[in-house]
Parts: structure tokens; C-alpha cells; sequence
């Protein structure tokens, strides 16, 4: 039997309204705006959390007054408060694991004929897609599990997330389908973020055979000598940045060769389990104390697991990874009638 009932996460009752899941076992909670997994844990209150809660006070992005940055359409705020940037509305709520869809990284552009010249525009899409700054519902519950849904207006997808609890494992299904009845490729990641203090410390595990440093600037790389698109050592780019470390901070594609991580710290372990064929990749993020920007400020300490249709979270990629990087597919195809995968996650 499986307990369903409404919260608030990270103490705002104005914000961050969310449902908590247990079974007496393992407790997850489910924020409503944007979908995040915020918590899995033991079913009690005091427990270790190791997804990544930020340092900053979270806020609706639709809420935020417009303070003269550009990019202000259906809630999407650029607001200086949260960098300013593309990211700003993602980041004003993000925590733990959060779904990226139909876009893993920036929104695409595209190139549209004003009077003699051509212009570059940008779809009008948040960094890694709707589905993280959109509020979701409760559009199902039974007694072993609970279904949450969200319409995505400009990817036109509607997107259904079941969760359902069986002793320490939680199992998150996924339904992606058109509005439209249109089949399309889009891209899709799931963003697992793991904090301190979990993070310090622990041990990852992955099975992965190669592993390439992202095409991304601005980034103070743990391998100074590699270049964007370079190959580093899959070991290394799994190895986390020490609590002293230097700042740093780098995005590394990995290729997977098991659907499987699992991060040890603390005498636990949290494991995720999914389908290779959907998710070939596994995205490495991390983040040291080198990001000083706002909301950043040089304190945050972050490692993305993002298991990813494709290697890297930027915008629209060029033709030579359009279609595969390295020998494996960069597309995730979604039919008409939809899409369905399933995770498993558990907390040992």
C-alpha cells in the first residue's frame, strides 16, 4: 500500500506545493511546479536526502517580476535574480531530478527571412524544455500507485509520470505523447542531480566506455588540456571534485554500456536502472564552487547523472551530431501514439 499525501518543499507555502509518496519503507516527494523529484529517503522525516537541493530561496518563474531582460513570454522570466539568462526560469525551482524535455539544453534557433536579410530566432522554450517550470497535476491515483501529468503548449506533447513504491524501489514510468497526433524526434534527459552533504564523498559507479568533454564555453574544466570534444579517461570523468578542491566545473558525455548507475556515500547507496535503447548516454555535470554568477555565487557543489537520447546539453546540434556521435544515436523517435519508458530507483 502505497501513501499519498500534499506537502510543501523546502519550507514555502506560497511555492513548491508538492505530494509526498511512502510506503513505509522509502518516501519520495514530487514537487507540482515543474515535476522535480526533490526527496528519496527513508519513510521518516530525519533522513538523508541525496538529490541536490540549491542554496537559493526557489521561486515560481511565472511569478517573478519582469525586470527589463529580454525573453518574457507564457512565464518564461529572464530575471536577474536567477543569471539573467535562458536557464534563469529552470533554475528558480529546480531540485533533486528533473525531467528535460523536448529540449535538453538551450532552446533551437532557426533561421527566418525578414524584408532582404536573414535572422536568426530562438524558440520560445526554457533551457532543457517546459516540463521543468510548468505546473503538473495529479491526474490519477490508485492504491499502489499515483500518475502526475503536465501539457507541454509548445513542444505540443502532453507528458505522464506513474510513480509506484515496492520496498526500497521506487519505479517511475514515463508516457510521452503528441498533442497533435504528429510523430516527431525530440530530445529527452533525465536529470538526476545528486548535493552535499551525500555528495561529498561518495563513490559513483557507472559501466561506460568512452567519455568526451561537451563543446561548451566558460567552464573551468577538470582537464585543462582537453579540448571541447576531446576524449578524456571515463574513470576520472566519474571521480568527483574533493570538498577543497579548486573550483571547477565541466559537462562530459559518456557513453553507457549498462542502464545503471549507483552513487555510495554515508553507508547508502541510491541506484538508478533504465532502458539503454531510450537513453544511450550518460551525461556527467559537475559543478565546484566555480560557477559565481547569480543564483550561483561559488558555493554550489553539484554531479549530474543525466541518462540522455543524446551527449550533450546545447542547443540545436550541429549535422555531424545530428544523427549519432561516436558511433551511437543522438534521436529519440516519438510516435504518434507515443512513448513509454520506465526507471527504477532505489535507496539502500
Amino acid at each position: 500500500m502505497m501513501n499519498l499525501t500534499k506537502t510543501f518543499w523546502r519550507g514555502t507555502k506560497d511555492f513548491h506545493e508538492a505530494w509526498q509518496l511512502s510506503n513505509g519503507t522509502v518516501r519520495a516527494v514530487v514537487t507540482r511546479l515543474g515535476g522535480h523529484l526533490a526527496l528519496v529517503s527513508d519513510d521518516a522525516d530525519d533522513q538523508l536526502n541525496p538529490m541536490w537541493q540549491p542554496h537559493w530561496q526557489s521561486k515560481d518563474p511565472s511569478l517573478i517580476p519582469y525586470d527589463g531582460v529580454k525573453g518574457l513570454k507564457r512565464g518564461w522570466i529572464m530575471s536577474k535574480h536567477f543569471g539573467g539568462g535562458e536557464e534563469s526560469a529552470l533554475l528558480a525551482g529546480i531540485v533533486g531530478h528533473n525531467l528535460c524535455i523536448d529540449r535538453f539544453g538551450g532552446p533551437h534557433s532557426y533561421m527566418v527571412q525578414q524584408g532582404k536579410l536573414m535572422k536568426e530566432k530562438y524558440e520560445w522554450k526554457p533551457v532543457h524544455g517546459e516540463a521543468g517550470v510548468l505546473p503538473w497535476v495529479l491526474s490519477d491515483q490508485g492504491a499502489d500507485y499515483a500518475q502526475f501529468s503536465v501539457n507541454l503548449p509548445e513542444a505540443k506533447l502532453k507528458v505522464t509520470r506513474t510513480y509506484s513504491l515496492d520496498g526500497s524501489t521506487i519505479s517511475l514510468g514515463t508516457e510521452v505523447t503528441p498533442l497533435d497526433g504528429e510523430s516527431r524526434d525530440i530530445e529527452w534527459c533525465e536529470h538526476v542531480t545528486v548535493g552535499d552533504p551525500f555528495m561529498d564523498g561518495a563513490q559513483i559507479e557507472a559501466s561506460i566506455d568512452g567519455a568526451w568533454l561537451a563543446p561548451l564555453d566558460g567552464m573551468v574544466s577538470r582537464f585543462p588540456n582537453a579540448a571541447g570534444l576531446d576524449s578524456v579517461d571515463p574513470a576520472a570523468a566519474l571521480a568527483l571534485p574533493a570538498a577543497d578542491a579548486d573550483p571547477c566545473g565541466d559537462v562530459i558525455a559518456a557513453r553507457a554500456t549498462e542502464g545503471a548507475f549507483k552513487v555510495t556515500n554515508m553507508g547508502r547507496t541510491l541506484g538508478y536502472q533504465w532502458d539503454l535503447d531510450t537513453f544511450p548516454w550518460l551525461c556527467l555535470w559537475t559543478e565546484h564552487k566555480s560557477r559565481t554568477d547569480l543564483p550561483w555565487e561559488g558555493v554550489e557543489r553539484t554531479r549530474g547523472l543525466e541518462f540522455s537520447t543524446k551527449p550533450f546539453p546545447e542547443g540545436k546540434p550541429p549535422s555531424e551530431r545530428a544523427i549519432e556521435f561516436e558511433g551511437t544515436s543522438t534521436v529519440c523517435h516519438i510516435p504518434a501514439s507515443g512513448r513509454s519508458t520506465e526507471i527504477k530507483i532505489t535507496w539502500e
